[in-house]
């Protein structure tokens, strides 16, 4: 994974083979752990945020973030399956 701290005020987290955008994360700053396992973002007012780096966790977290059901189209594009799983 690539992650990048944009001027918008987001981090990407990127797939490294292929570019594809996979997740939106609040923050300017980013960095990742010396083991590998924890993403950490912080914003303009320096708030903190760690992500653990679990794909299923981050799937998780996106769908906390939703404020409607993914489309097919989106889980396609973005969980890389042909339907939508299950809402938690």
């Amino acid at each position: 994974m690539i992650a990048a701290g944009c001027l918008d005020g987001r981090v990407r987290l990127l797939d490294a083979s292929n570019g594809e955008e996979l997740l939106i994360l609040p923050g300017e700053r980013v960095g990742f752990s010396p083991d590998g396992k924890y993403l950490w973002t912080m914003t303009e007012d320096e708030l903190t945020h760690v992500y653990y780096l679990d794909a299923k966790d981050l799937i998780a977290l996106a769908h906390r973030r939703l404020f409607r059901t993914w489309t097919t189209d989106e889980c396609q594009k973005y969980l890389h399956t042909q339907t939508c799983p299950p809402t938690p």
